[in-house]
This record gives C-alpha cells, structure tokens and sequence, in this order.
C-alpha cells in the first residue's frame, strides 16, 4: 500500500475514534440506570409501561426487544424526560453505544436471514415438481 493510502487509513481509523467515545464499562451502566431510570422504570411504578428490573444493560442482548426500545428512546432524546436529572450527552452516546454494540455482536454472532421470500425454481426443480403434481415427466 502506497504511502498516501496508509496515511488516509490512518486518518479515517482517527476520524472514527474520534466519533466514538470508547465502550462504556459495565459498572457505569448499571450506576447509570440505576441513577437515571430505575426510579420511575421499576416494577412498581413501570412508568411507560417499561421496567429495568431483570434488564442487565452490561448484556443487552439477552434482552434485544427492551434494549432497542432503550436505544430508540435515549437515541430521540425523549429519555429521562425534561424536568429530571439527565446525564451529560457523552455519557448518554457512551451507553447507547455500549448497547448498540453488544446487539450488533450478537446478530453477527447468530444469522439468520430467515426464509427466502421466492425462490425461482431451476429447470430440474420444475420438472420433478410437475411430475410429482401430475405424474407427466417433461423435457
């Protein structure tokens, strides 16, 4: 690779970290939610109808249908609401991040593409499906 190539390689990965604060570890997501949205997301109030209990933001993935739910919210903004104590916004992309990424690798982890919506059948695949439905073999 030429010399020009590594040094916008270079720039890029930079430019990307730059973006991305670095993982947020587990012990500050718990304090996080902990702090921020178990008070009114528990099982007794389950404001929104939604609680944190049993949710460990640590492994979201466990838990993928909650956790998009806490990613959408906190990515619009609408989490905790106005009026509340709200952390800083780089701890808040810190902590989506973090879930966003533990999703991310667990879907790479476990394709699944699901069924194929059509499949167009090859010339043998025809013949042998009008011979099974009609009992005729055609060439």
């Amino acid at each position: 690779m030429s010399k020009l190539g590594q040094s916008s390689l270079l720039f890029l990965a930079a430019a990307m970290h730059a973006q991305n604060p670095p993982p947020m570890p587990a012990e500050a997501q718990r304090e996080m939610v902990g702090r921020y949205c178990a008070g009114c997301h528990n099982d007794k109030l389950k404001s929104g109808g939604f609680s944190f209990s049993g949710f460990d933001p640590a492994h979201a993935a466990h838990d993928a249908p909650r956790a998009e739910k806490i990613v959408l919210k906190l990515r619009a903004g609408m989490m905790p609401p106005s009026g509340l104590p709200r952390p800083d916004r780089e701890t808040v992309l810190r902590f989506v991040e973090s879930l966003e990424a533990d999703l991310d690798r667990a879907s790479a982890e476990n394709l699944n593409p699901g069924r194929p919506a059509l499949h167009r059948l090859n010339r043998v695949e025809y013949g042998n499906s009008v011979h099974d439905l009609l009992g005729i073999d055609i060439d």
